[in-house]
């Protein structure tokens, strides 16, 4: 057991970082709400989740696989879409011509652009 505490408290422990900060983080959230009090629609309290959660958990898995679902239809699409593109632009003289430049040229319009269209 000691050794256990010894480990987990000296040293460089990644795991140990990764829960304190994300401790730290969901404290301050709770904090921040309970201070400020918004909506709870708008951002309720991590323990609102919880409890929430704990109420309803069929609800959540519910959402959560669509949820994933969703997710993985995207990334599949993407990747799907991504090589095939990249094929036909590598293999056509017209796509790489048309396409690529117009895929260098939206690359080259700043991040933050984008994100203030949508």
């Amino acid at each position: 057991m000691m050794r256990f505490v010894r480990k987990w408290l000296g040293g460089d422990n990644e795991t140990r970082d990764v829960v304190v900060v994300l401790g730290a983080a969901l404290l301050l959230w709770e904090i921040g709400v309970r201070l400020f009090q918004p909506s709870p629609l708008i951002l309720p309290a991590p323990s609102a989740i919880f409890a929430a959660f704990l109420e309803t958990p069929g609800l959540f898995m519910r959402h959560l696989g669509f949820t994933l679902g969703m997710t993985c239809i995207g990334f599949v699409l993407a990747v799907v879409l991504g090589v095939a593109l990249a094929v036909g632009i590598v293999y056509s003289r017209f796509l790489e011509r048309t396409i690529y430049t117009l895929l260098v040229a939206l690359n080259s319009i700043r991040r933050w652009r984008w994100r203030r269209c949508s």
